[in-house]
Formats: C-alpha cells, structure tokens, sequence
C-alpha cells in the first residue's frame, strides 16, 4: 500500500509549532485518529478549537485542492467545518516531513460532538436528521465541478 508509506509521522510539540508559523496560531496538539494522513485537535488558551490535517505525501494534489473546494462550499450549510487560510491567505500548503518527504497542510474549525458510529442508540429521529445534514450537503455540492 504506496500510500500508507507516506504516511506523516509528526509530534503534538511538531504539530503546535506548524500551527504556530503557517497559521499563527498558538495552541496545544492532541492527536485524532487517521488512516493515510495525520490529525490534531488544536486547543488555544482563548478556547478556540481547530484540527489541524497533515495529508499523506502521496495524496494528489489535485484531489485536496477539490476537497478543499468542496469543504469550502458546503461550509455555508453551516453544518460543515470551515477551512482556514494560511497567514500567506493560501487554502493549503506544503511543508516538509521527514527525510525528502512533502506534505500538504489544512486548517479547519473543530466541530463537537459524538461521531455516529460510537452513538448508542441511533434512533429513527437521528437518522432521520443525519439524512437531512446530507441532502443539506448535497444541496450545497449539486453544481460542484472540479477538473
């Protein structure tokens, strides 16, 4: 698996320092879970939270930008986390890894909650709210194009 060979290998002390000079902001890193790329939950002293997202070396370039783009888009439902610019005002950005190894980096707001997969009960009216978060969604990504 190509990808998982790139995976980034960065500490929470790496982590908050890259908060700190691509986005200035100053806060603690904690780590979240991920598969191909790395994820930490920043935390500052003004209670502002964050996930700052390290994408794995491999990951195409052109795949994040349109991810990006779609983040950016369904973020006015209002439901969707927002994405952050860099101080330089650029959507992503790449940053250097271990070895020669290159990484692009992504600020987003944090949104709180419990996921779906660890609710114990998941009711008809969650569900039923879960289907309506998606077509809000959909809605927002129904003339989405990206080359």
């Amino acid at each position: 698996m190509p990808h998982l060979s790139n995976t980034p290998t960065f500490s929470p002390a790496d982590a908050a320092d890259l908060a700190a000079q691509v986005y200035g902001i100053v806060a603690h890193a904690t780590p979240l879970p991920g598969e191909r790329d790395q994820n930490f939950r920043l935390d500052t002293a003004t209670d502002e939270t964050f996930v700052l997202k390290i994408d794995n070396g491999h990951e195409d370039a052109d795949l994040l930008a349109a991810q990006t783009e779609a983040l950016r888009r369904a973020e006015t439902t209002g439901i969707c986390p927002r994405i952050l610019p860099t101080t330089s005002g650029d959507w992503m950005t790449q940053i250097q890894g271990q070895g020669n190894s290159r990484h692009w980096v992504r600020l987003l707001t944090f949104l709180p909650g419990t996921p779906l997969a660890q609710q114990r009960r998941q009711t008809p009216a969650l569900l039923g709210d879960v289907g309506r978060r998606v077509a809000q969604v959909d809605a927002a990504l129904v003339d989405f194009d990206h080359p």
